[in-house]
C-alpha cells in the first residue's frame, strides 16, 4: 500500500502521490558530492551571481509560503501561467462531464476529483484560478516538503535550470522551473508538473495493482484516506 507519507505534494496541488526520489533521471549517472557543493556555492553558469542569489531567493520565498501556508503571498511568487492553469483546471472541475473526465490526463483527472471531493461546490463556484492557487496553499495542498536546497544549472535569458537536492543527493535532471518576468524570478508550476507526471502514472500504476483495480479506483483511494470518507459516484459528474 501507498502511505500518505509518499504523498508529495510537487504538483499543482499537494498528496499527488510523487516525490523527487520516484522521479526517474533523464541520465543514469551517479550524484557528484563534490559537483553538487560547488553548483550550490559557485553556480556552474557564467550568469552574474547575483542574478542566481535572485533566483534562489525566489525559490526560498515560494518555499516559505508553502511551509507557512501563506496562499495570497504565493501569488507575487509564481508564474502567471502558473495561475491560469489553476483556472484551467478548476474550470475542469466545475464543467467536465463524466465521460470527459475519464479521457483527462491522469494529472488533470486526479486534480479535477480532488478538488471535487475536497471543495463545495458554492465554494467551487466563487474561485477563479488565483483564489484556488491560494486556497490550497492555506489548506496546505501543496506539499512544504518541497526540498529547502536547490542547486541553479544554468540560466537561458529569462529561464532558470534548476535541480534538487533531496537528503543530500542532487537529483541529476535539470528543471527549467524558474522564469524571469519584469525583471523578477517566480516558479513555474506548470514545468514542475511536468517534471512530475512519469512518476506520477507510475505511483497510481503501481497502487492500482496493489489495489486490484484500475487507475481510477487508484484515484479514488487515494482520495479516501486523503479526505477519510469514500468518494461517491457522483464525483465523476460536474457539482451540483
Amino acid at each position: 500500500m501507498v502511505g500518505l507519507s509518499r504523498l508529495w505534494g510537487l504538483g499543482l496541488f499537494a498528496c499527488a502521490p510523487a516525490r523527487p526520489a520516484d522521479v526517474p533521471a533523464a541520465r543514469n549517472e551517479p550524484p557528484n558530492r563534490a559537483a553538487q557543493s560547488a553548483s550550490v556555492t559557485a553556480p556552474t553558469s557564467n550568469a552574474p551571481t547575483t542574478e542566481q542569489d535572485a533566483l534562489l531567493a525566489a525559490w526560498q520565498e515560494y518555499r516559505s509560503c508553502l511551509v507557512n501556508r501563506d496562499g495570497k503571498r504565493a501569488l507575487g511568487v509564481v508564474t502567471q501561467e502558473s495561475i491560469d492553469e489553476y483556472g484551467r483546471q478548476l474550470t475542469l472541475a466545475l464543467k467536465a462531464t463524466r465521460d470527459e473526465v475519464r479521457e483527462l490526463d491522469l494529472l488533470d483527472r486526479y486534480t479535477v476529483l480532488m478538488l471535487r471531493a475536497r471543495v463545495s461546490p458554492e465554494r467551487l463556484r466563487n474561485l477563479d484560478g488565483r483564489s484556488t492557487l491560494a486556497l490550497a496553499i492555506d489548506r496546505g495542498w501543496v506539499g512544504s516538503e518541497l526540498p529547502r536546497e536547490v542547486v541553479v544549472k544554468r540560466i537561458a535569458g529569462d529561464i532558470g535550470y534548476v535541480s534538487f537536492l533531496k537528503d543530500g543527493e542532487e537529483i541529476p535532471v535539470q528543471i527549467p522551473f524558474m522564469r524571469r518576468a519584469e525583471g523578477t524570478w517566480h516558479v513555474d508550476l506548470v514545468e514542475l508538473v511536468r517534471f512530475i507526471r512519469p512518476a506520477l502514472l507510475k505511483i497510481f500504476q503501481d497502487l492500482a495493482e496493489q489495489e486490484n483495480t484500475d487507475v481510477n479506483g487508484a484515484i479514488l483511494v487515494v482520495l479516501e484516506r486523503l479526505v477519510g470518507e469514500k468518494p461517491k459516484d457522483s464525483i465523476w459528474d460536474p457539482p451540483r
